[in-house]
């Protein structure tokens, strides 16, 4: 996972749009067009993940003495075993304004219950009553949905679900890039 800073400030919702918004076919991503001033968010964690907290989806909820998460250090890559916990991880550093770019796939099962089910949350609160998340799950839809405030300061859930306009997750085995 990486992001970078950026030097103006945008509107929370306009930059996670933007996040899923694709370019026209072929379009590299800003960090394939630039890939100066990124942070690797998981460079310095190592297997134990550290400056990273797990947390339940639900403040009743008891997180698994197992965690389902785990990070190879010699390749980067996070992994999220998805063996029954509903739970994420959150980074300890709070961030200002930034673009964030993830690279992920799903593990092809080749028994058992097929669908999958997950998602890229940015911007949330420490407590999970704000988030925002890039519903990655079931298909090749991908859409945002989440809790967030209004202008007034009131938390108003929204879901983007019926307004996405292309297929953008690939079939399990193959890499995604948002």
């Amino acid at each position: 996972m990486l992001f970078r800073v950026l030097t103006t400030r945008l509107a929370t919702a306009l930059l996670i749009v933007l996040a899923l918004v694709p370019g026209p076919a072929g379009t590299p991503s800003a960090l394939d067009r630039d890939p100066t001033g990124w942070t690797d968010l998981l460079a310095d964690s190592g297997a134990e993940l550290k400056g990273w907290t797990r947390a339940t989806l639900h403040a009743a909820d008891k997180l698994s003495e197992r965690s389902q998460w785990s990070l190879d250090p010699s390749t980067g890559i996070l992994l999220c075993e998805g063996n029954g916990g509903h739970d994420w991880l959150r980074f300890d550093k709070e961030q200002a304004d930034f673009i964030f770019h993830v690279e992920w796939k799903f593990t092809p099962v080749s028994s058992g219950k097929k669908a999958y089910n997950s998602g890229i949350y940015v911007r949330n609160s420490g407590d999970a009553r704000v988030w925002h998340q890039a519903q990655v799950g079931n298909g090749p839809a991908a859409f945002l949905f989440g809790e967030t405030f209004t202008a007034e300061g009131e938390l108003k859930r929204f879901d983007f679900s019926k307004k996405q306009a292309d297929k953008r997750v690939r079939p399990a085995g193959e890499w995604n890039e948002f």
